[in-house]
């Protein structure tokens, strides 16, 4: 209802005062222009100014975003990547067998030395068949043919010992030579035999077999004081001798050597 002094068409436009918005709540804050009419509190405070730059000293640069690295031949995302397998208990497989196989492999190496050093030859030893006689001549022989093995070594002993067949008397074994301690026991064969060769011309020298003691044992055919004998000696890290086998050929002077040098040397234990 319009008051008397009021006509229709001459209505005022509202005036705004205050701070109440005209058309609803405001969405962003109100500016600082249409807020100096309400009290202190409720202002809007105006923007900081902003930092005061020298000439002489300008802001540094914002960080530039590193670049990425070149994208190798063949790369894929890990998204796509196979997942790889383990290795590393195939490799300690691998440790294990081979850290197995070198401790055997010394183990067997060792142990030889070990069975066969330090020995010791009994000259009164017994063997089947056999019989200990005292032959001055061929002692002399035997100790000729023992010079052939000998090496002047600090723990060297050397042994000598004439033995006859219990059925035939005149059938003589004489048997010679030394225990120390050889480290390669087929050379040593080798060079005894080579100096032996020349005392009872020796000939036809082949491997044999060396028996339950092990080592390398070797026969050959010669003669001895005009005598036709066969020779065998053997060599292993204790030992190193021989035997002459008169009227015997190496098919039964092999077999017999075995059972000599089995009665003879005497292994000692540590």
């Amino acid at each position: 209802m319009s008051t008397p002094d009021e006509t229709p068409t001459e209505r005022r436009p509202a005036k705004w005062v205050g701070s109440a918005p005209i058309n609803g709540p405001w969405r962003d804050p109100p500016p600082v222009e249409r807020t100096l009419d309400l009290p202190v509190s409720e202002r809007v405070p105006p923007p900081p100014p902003p930092p005061a730059t020298s000439r002489r000293n300008p802001p540094p640069p914002p960080p530039q975003p590193k670049p990425w690295p070149p994208v190798r031949e063949g790369w894929q995302p890990p998204s796509l990547r196979r997942r790889r397998r383990r290795k590393w208990p195939w490799v300690l497989l691998v440790m294990l067998v081979f850290c197995g196989g070198c401790c055997g492999v010394t183990y067997r190496w060792g142990k030889q030395f070990y069975d066969q050093y330090p020995s010791a030859a009994s000259t009164a030893a017994t063997v089947t068949g056999l019989t200990v006689v005292d032959d001055t001549a061929a002692a002399k022989s035997a100790v000729a043919m023992r010079k052939a093995f000998d090496s002047d070594q600090l723990d060297e002993s050397r042994f000598t010992v004439v033995y006859a067949d219990t059925t035939n008397g005149r059938a003589r074994v004489t048997v010679f030579g030394t225990t120390r301690f050889i480290t390669d026991p087929a050379k040593a064969l080798t060079d005894g035999l080579q100096k032996l060769t020349p005392i009872v011309e020796l000939s036809g020298v082949r491997d044999v077999d060396a028996g339950s003691l092990g080592g390398t044992v070797r026969c050959g055919s010669g003669r001895l004081s005009g005598k036709t004998v066969s020779v065998c000696a053997w060599a292993d890290h204790g030992s190193l001798g021989g035997a002459a086998f008169a009227s015997r050929g190496i098919e039964t002077s092999a077999p017999l050597m075995q059972r000599i040098r089995a009665s003879v040397i005497k292994r000692q234990s540590y």
